[in-house]
């Protein structure tokens, strides 16, 4: 099949455009239609006028993927019909591409395609943000009920061919999927327009509302607040009952400011309006955009006082299941409510690719991908959604071999994420049991190794490099960034070498020079927070040289907010100073503690950090320990897996072997389930007693461990008993 559009206008440049394409299937008995689906941005399924499935998948330019749905149909007529939303603009999830549908049917060959521009929509009123797509601003007065059998399918002209276009490839992630909610009802009242020209501003006139009146002028209309619990995404409807004509408003936002729904998206780096505005076409009718919305909060405004709310549904949108298979009981409330938030945010933060919060962005950066493919690997064990994100660093690679940290969209590069995506292919290879990545990477490895390698100098990286991102709140810092190309051409090293890669010599040489490099310079300077733990990461300290670094690091987290509450406040990604920790970093900060036999200080340190978050009401983790960042941000994270692999004691080597390296600090026991690479789960229990730790595995897959030198085998159902000495805990 080919793509299509509606009245040959796809070559030119439209902007905000949402088109209708339907076609009527006549079956002469029942059937199993598979219909696959692409588009320039977003398209919604509709058969028989109820929306079955949705997408396409976030892809490369010039790599389309599909969505693939089969249909079990009865005899007769079904009515096949599609709803394509193209922003015309570049966004986080997609390039700007021709507008088109693209889209096969097995079962039914010949349908006669129409399609037609929607009628009610407005387009380029305003975008939800500069990196997302347009407010939805339609009057449903003028939209027909077109996606079910009361349209006759010759009704519209017939959609029109969009040459050259590649044919879309199948999806390579996990199933998304749609979870109902019924939102809770928080608040209600009547309301009073105070700015009149909403079309100007409408965030600011939305805002500008009066929701209390106070009698001055009389009530114009009716408002309702709803809590979603935690901040997700996906696609909102309320159902209102109102009189043809009524203006409708949804409005989301992470979290309430002075007690508002907000349409402002904290920095966004320009405007801002998260909202959706629609005109009721009367009576009894349910409302909501097409494309996926996120928030925690959403506030219905209608302007009518005759009309009235009814409940708010949120489809949620994810790929990451609400039952996470893993599990984590620590004996601390705290500590297990720490685990579960991780896991809530991951699942937020989920939906074709993983991205990085659901509100300002939903952009699929590779530093998410990093820290997300350790929590997914202790919650789900899925790491598609992961292997996604690996493949399109690779294909978004600039010209000099840097591959991209962040993709498909509006592709940037970062040479910190370039040099942190080789070990992290690596670390799916080893978590999953599978090598594919390995070889089907292997020549963006090779290009990402060399655009480190010819940089090389006498200090360390030189010359010019994408974006040398390291931390929020970090000065520039050439040696940190030196240290992650280090742990890059270490990686790619061993890559190359595992599928006999030709260039494997040559980024084993750089590394190793390099490391004499970075040796010898941490040895001779001061080494701050970032540099210190990166040295830890790479090994580049003699052993002498570690426990200096080590309490650098636990100096460092005791000197910043929230752990100090003196300490400076992280307000903005422009901030830089000597004294801010972020979550993002504790990835790599706080396992080097725990490595180093300081596990309590690390539990401690967890449960204080991530306990003032929750003190704020946090239901997913904020991007910092601030509120004005995002209120969720998966990679934010990090206690999951790391209490996790900690309190249960089992570690997943290079070769995807176990260890057991059981990190208690004072604890004195825990239980919890892990997914094994290759599949299966593992039950773990421990305790302490008598001067000793009795530890206990029972696997559903084969399973070998191991620990003191031994390894252990365990068949599937079958348990391991072991006592180790209370010593191998890492207290302090």
């Amino acid at each position: 099949m080919t793509h299509l559009w509606t009245d040959g206008t796809a070559s030119g440049v439209e902007v905000d455009a949402h088109v209708g394409v339907r076609a009527v299937a006549d079956l002469p008995e029942a059937r199993r239609l598979v219909v696959r689906f692409s588009a320039s941005w977003w398209a919604v399924l509709y058969v028989d006028g109820t929306p079955v499935a949705e997408g396409p998948p976030r892809a490369p330019a010039g790599r389309p993927e599909h969505v693939e749905v089969p249909l079990d149909l009865a005899s007769g007529p079904h009515v096949l019909a599609f709803h394509v939303v193209h922003p015309g603009v570049p966004t986080e999830q997609a390039a700007v591409v021709p507008p088109h549908l693209w889209v096969e049917v097995d079962g039914s060959p010949g349908l006669d395609w129409r399609a037609t521009r929607l009628p009610g929509y407005r387009s380029r009123v305003r975008r939800l943000n500069d990196n997302l797509g347009f407010v939805e601003w339609c009057d449903m007065r003028e939209l027909p009920a077109w996606t079910g059998p009361d349209l006759a399918a010759d009704a519209w002209a017939p959609a029109v061919p969009v040459p050259g276009l590649p044919t879309p490839l199948p999806d390579t992630g996990p199933p998304v999927s749609w979870t109902p909610l019924t939102a809770g009802r928080a608040a209600e009242g009547d309301l009073v327009e105070r700015l009149l020209l909403f079309e100007d501003d409408p965030a600011a006139a939305l805002f500008a509302r009066q929701l209390a009146p106070d009698g001055q002028v009389p009530a114009q209309g009716v408002w309702a607040r709803f809590d979603l619990g935690r901040v997700r995404l996906g696609r909102p409807s309320v159902e209102i009952s109102a009189p043809a004509g009524a203006a409708v408003d949804l409005v989301y936002c992470e979290d309430l400011v002075d007690g508002r729904v907000t349409p402002w998206i904290s920095m966004s780096n320009g405007l801002s309006a998260n909202l959706d505005h629609y005109v009721a076409a009367g009576g009894q009718q349910r409302l909501g955009p097409v494309s996926p919305r996120a928030g925690r909060w959403v506030e219905v405004h209608v302007l009518d006082s005759r009309a009235r709310i009814g409940e708010l549904r949120w489809d949620e949108r994810g790929s990451v299941p609400a039952e996470p298979v893993g599990g984590l009981v620590t004996g601390s409330p705290r500590l297990d409510r720490i685990w579960q938030v991780g896991v809530d945010t991951l699942r937020a933060c989920s939906e074709d690719a993983l991205v990085d919060c659901p509100v300002r962005e939903r952009g699929q950066w590779l530093g998410d991908a990093v820290v997300g493919m350790e929590i997914a690997a202790v919650s789900h064990g899925d790491l598609r959604i992961i292997a996604r994100s690996l493949r399109t660093a690779a294909a978004c690679a600039d010209d000099d071999g840097f591959v991209a940290g962040q993709g498909p969209g509006s592709p940037r590069h970062l040479a910190s994420y370039s040099a942190l995506w080789p070990g992290a292919v690596l670390r799916h290879a080893a978590l999953t049991g599978s090598d594919e990545l390995l070889g089907e990477l292997a020549p963006a490895a090779a290009r990402n190794a060399a655009a480190f390698r010819v940089r090389l100098g006498a200090t360390g990286v030189e010359g010019p490099l994408p974006w040398p991102f390291v931390d929020w709140g970090a000065a520039d810092d050439g040696l940190s960034i030196s240290l992650l190309a280090l742990d890059g051409l270490d990686a790619s090293a061993r890559w190359l070498r595992e599928v006999k890669h030709g260039d494997a010599a040559a980024a084993g040489d750089a590394a190793a020079a390099l490391r004499e490099t970075l040796a010898r310079r941490t040895s001779a300077e001061p080494l701050g927070y970032h540099a210190a733990a990166l040295a830890l990461r790479t090994g580049v300290l003699p052993a002498s040289a570690e426990p200096a670094a080590v309490q650098m690091v636990l100096g460092h987290l005791d000197s910043c907010f929230p752990l100090d509450p003196a300490g400076p406040r992280l307000s903005s990604h422009l901030a830089t100073g000597t004294r801010f920790a972020t979550p993002y970093f504790l990835h790599f900060s706080l396992v080097e503690l725990a490595r180093r036999g300081r596990a309590h200080e690390v539990l401690t340190r967890i449960e204080r950090l991530y306990g003032w978050l929750l003190d704020q009401g946090a239901t997913t983790w904020w991007e910092n320990f601030d509120p004005r960042w995002s209120r969720c941000h998966q990679w934010s994270g990090t206690p999951t897996w790391l209490l996790s692999r900690m309190l249960l004691g089992l570690w997943v080597e290079p070769d995807g072997g176990l260890r057991l390296d059981l990190l208690t600090g004072e604890r004195t026991g825990a239980s919890g389930r892990l997914p094994l690479p290759g599949g299966g789960t593992v039950e773990v229990r421990w305790r302490r007693q008598d001067q000793a730790l009795h530890w206990s595995a029972r696997p559903t897959a084969r399973l070998r461990l191991r620990h003191g030198g031994l390894v252990h085998t365990v068949e599937p159902g079958a348990r391991l008993d072991l006592v180790l000495p209370a010593g191998v805990g890492g207290a302090r």
